[in-house]
C-alpha cells in the first residue's frame, strides 16, 4: 500500500469512527483506534442484539443492563482465541469477530459458570479460550 493509499484508509476509519460516535453520542462511547474501538463496537452491538442499556464507563465490572429483568452483564468482543475477564459478572456476552468481520455471539449466559471454569486464577486477568466457552454454552 502506498502513502497515498494508507493516508486514505486512515480518513476511511476516522470517518468511520465519527460516524459510530455520533450514533451512539447517548450511550457516552468512545471509539477511538487506541484500543477502546474494538469494545466499544462489541458494546453497541450487544445493546442493539439484546436490547440492553449501556451502562456508564466507570462501572467496575458490567457494561449492560436489561432493563426488564435488572441483569447485568458484562460485554467482551475478540478477535482473538480467548477473552480475559477480571471480575466475576453476573451474566457474560462474549462476542468473535471472525476474518470476515461478521460477529458471532460465542456466550451469552451465566458468568459464575465461566468464572469458576477459569483455571490459573493467579494474576489479575484470568482467560477462558473461545472453545472453552462453547463448550459450556452447548452444556447449559
Amino acid at each position: 500500500m502506498k502513502a497515498e493509499e494508507l493516508q486514505e484508509t486512515i480518513l476511511e476509519l476516522w470517518g468511520i469512527v465519527k460516524k459510530l460516535e455520533d450514533n451512539y453520542k447517548e450511550d457516552n462511547r468512545k471509539f477511538t483506534v487506541d484500543g477502546h474501538l474494538l469494545g466499544s463496537i462489541g458494546e453497541v452491538y450487544a445493546k442493539e442484539k439484546f436490547n440492553l442499556k449501556l451502562l456508564g464507563n466507570s462501572e467496575k465490572c458490567h457494561d449492560a443492563i436489561n432493563e426488564l429483568t435488572n441483569e447485568k452483564y458484562q460485554i467482551k468482543i475478540t478477535q482473538r482465541n480467548k477473552v480475559g475477564l477480571r471480575y466475576e459478572p453476573d451474566n457474560l456476552i462474549v462476542i468473535k469477530i471472525e476474518e470476515t468481520g461478521i460477529p458471532i455471539i460465542t456466550y451469552n449466559g451465566c458468568g459464575k459458570l465461566v468464572w469458576e471454569s477459569i483455571k490459573h486464577k493467579k494474576s489479575k486477568q484470568k482467560f477462558i479460550s473461545i472453545n472453552q466457552l462453547k463448550n459450556l454454552k452447548k452444556n447449559v
